[in-house]
């Protein structure tokens, strides 16, 4: 749904200031022959072998600026694959990461700790292979270097860290000095441009870069303002960040418990005030890497916003995000307050949970506490992480977090094959039981013979989402086998669905099945199965994917599936349905309809207007799938 999953941070620039200094080097005896030649000349383009050896150390300040905000980041790093980077982005955003050689963490903007795992981690063994000069010095860091030919006149090496992420550099043959780097990011490229070469204490560092991953509105400009090499570095630097103060509290004790949510289209609402003002139905969202404010009633509000830089989620394409300081919330039993927090314009995604969006809670909320969803009672609770006990009789599944969501190791068995195992982002925020991602199933040739339907999904800050849809024979958590689950096939080009680091979503209609226990502090899930465990698994039977007029007063058609009974009724994009039985529609939620329109063998008539024309149509559900 309106999953939002990352923004660009001063954390993204890690592998800019990696591609800025680390154009110093050594031979390297792990490159291919002409490999081997592009390395000698880069080492000799930058100062020769003598110099570059001498370097163990290195503390870089550069500024930065994207979408008209500008920020600073102090690097330290060592080739002992030690780094800490202090970032900052506009007035309010404040970031710290620290890598140890071993592991490393992450101090958040509402300066929240956590680990770096999983992707996270890829690209920061990515960006120390470079701080170290691994790719340049045999007997540092593994990988593996090849030469990959010519493009546009450049020579190019292929660099793949063990560990990290494969990573392409392009070089002048003329100078021997690197043009542009290029690194996986998600579903798109991280491309890199390195310029204004300068001579520092006798070899030679870029000291401006630009990357882009498509749009120039999000472009990021680096500026190389100050370099120091071999200085003293305090080895309390590269230490776990302590963490910032306690930013919340409960009313009572170290609980909040049986706060009531509601559920629509599987997903989580809960009431919750800003700053005193409310109450307000926010959605509780696991798949949201930070809490969001709607733009509109953050404008309402006059709260102060800065910036509009790039959002990524589900749907193809980007999103504005500001960022809004000094934010307050109000939960039954507990307070989260002066908190950091992101506003994204929501009125487009109202229209398809038909009610309205005021805030999305994220990883920042849930982060602070140990959250129980107890989907059966309605209900959820939260408990002090450091008091929390689990029952020892719980099923216990690890996650990683990653763009502060939590990604499972789950399976998937699909047309009898052999289960899969993929990483599975858990979302609290997605309303149907399973998304699979399209390089996953292009990977493993999921969709032949699995594909019954092509139509409607859902919608994320990117927009709506293509998907085929179709079954999959089971799918494990844990422990635990759901069976016969309808899952969606997306066709997505870009966004998070199009994201080739994750299998797919694990999203409410497959949790709703459990009461599920969130603990961020021990990096796990806790299932238990409910009442809803042995039903089945549905799709739509009208074949139709409706959202709502903007005064949810009406429902308007967004897909229709050819062969079914809307198809067959007549029905088509556009088409405004204002009465169901006789009823006018705006007595009827858009909730309620989704749930008539899964009741096998119900007779429905619709009242259909297209343009002046009033018509209507008589359906009987039926499974499609």
């Amino acid at each position: 749904m309106s999953r939002f999953s990352h923004m660009a941070t001063p954390a993204g620039i890690l592998l800019i200031l990696a591609a800025v200094v680390a154009a110093i080097a050594a031979p390297h005896s792990g490159a291919d022959p002409e490999a081997q030649r592009l390395i000698l000349k880069w080492i000799e383009a930058v100062g020769g072998h003598e110099r570059v050896a001498s370097i163990r150390a290195t503390y870089t300040r550069v500024t930065f600026e994207t979408a008209g905000m500008k920020g600073t980041a102090l690097d330290w790093s060592t080739v002992r694959g030690e780094m800490r980077q202090e970032a900052t982005l506009g007035t309010f955003f404040r970031s710290i990461t620290v890598f140890d050689g071993e592991q490393g963490w992450v101090q958040d903007h509402n300066g929240q700790v956590k680990e770096i795992g999983g992707s996270e981690l890829e690209d920061q063994i990515t960006s120390n292979y470079l701080n170290t000069l691994s790719h340049l010095v045999g007997g540092r860091m593994p990988g593996r270097i090849a030469y990959a030919g010519t493009d546009d006149g450049l020579e190019i090496l292929e660099i793949e860290p063990d560990g990290g992420r494969t990573f392409k550099v392009m070089l002048d043959p003329e100078t021997g000095l690197p043009v542009r780097q290029v690194f996986p990011a998600g579903d798109r490229k991280r491309i890199v441009t390195m310029s204004d070469w300068r001579d520092v204490d006798g070899f030679m560092i870029a000291h401006r870069a630009h990357e882009t991953t498509g749009d120039p509105k999000y472009d990021v400009i680096v500026t190389l303002e100050e370099v120091v090499i071999n200085p003293d570095i305090d080895p309390a630097l590269f230490t776990r960040p302590s963490g910032g103060e306690k930013d919340y509290r409960f009313t009572s004790g170290e609980s909040a418990l049986n706060i009531p949510i509601q559920l629509n289209s599987n997903h989580i609402y809960v009431e919750a005030r800003i700053n005193g003002e409310g109450p307000l139905w926010f959605i509780l969202d696991t798949g949201a890497g930070v809490t969001v404010i709607s733009r509109e009633r953050a404008e309402e509000m006059g709260l102060q916003m800065e910036g509009k830089i790039e959002g990524r989620g589900a749907g193809e394409s980007s999103v504005d995000v500001s960022i809004i300081p000094g934010v307050s919330f109000e939960l039954q039993g507990v307070e989260l307050t002066n908190q950091t927090v992101m506003a994204i314009a929501l009125k487009a995604l109202e229209p398809y949970e038909g009610r309205p969006i005021e805030c999305i809670l994220g990883y920042d909320m849930i982060s602070r506490f140990v959250l129980q969803i107890d989907y059966a009672d309605r209900q959820m609770h939260l408990y002090e992480p450091e008091t929390f006990k689990a029952d020892a009789t719980v099923v216990s599944v690890p996650f990683t977090l990653e763009n502060n969501q939590p990604h499972v190791m789950a399976q998937v068995a699909v047309d009898g094959r052999a289960p899969i195992t993929g990483k599975f982002l858990i979302d609290t925020g997605s309303r149907s039981a399973l998304s699979l991602n399209r390089p996953f199933c292009e990977e493993h040739d999921l969709t032949d013979g699995l594909v019954t339907i092509h139509g409607g999904f859902g919608a994320g800050v990117g927009g709506e989402t293509k998907n085929a849809i179709g079954r999959v024979d089971a799918l494990k958590l844990g422990d635990y086998v759901l069976h016969d689950v309808v899952g969606g096939f997306s066709e997505d080009e870009g966004g998070a669905l199009a994201d080739p680091d994750v299998a797919g979503i694990v999203g409410g209609d497959a949790l709703r099945r459990f009461n599920v226990t969130f603990d961020y502090s021990r990096y796990e899930m806790l299932l238990v199965p409910n009442g809803h465990f042995e039903e089945d698994f549905e799709y739509d039977m009208a074949g139709v994917f409706l959202a709502t007029s903007p005064g949810f007063d009406r429902f308007k058609v967004r897909k229709v599936i050819a062969e079914s009974p809307c198809g067959e009724a007549g029905l088509m994009e556009g088409d405004i349905i204002t009465a169901i039985d006789g009823r006018p529609a705006e007595k009827y939620s858009l909730e309620e309809v989704r749930q008539m329109f899964r009741e096998e063998g119900r007779e429905c008539t619709l009242d259909v207007e297209d343009g002046d024309r009033v018509r209507q149509v008589k359906i009987k559900m039926r499974r499609l799938i």
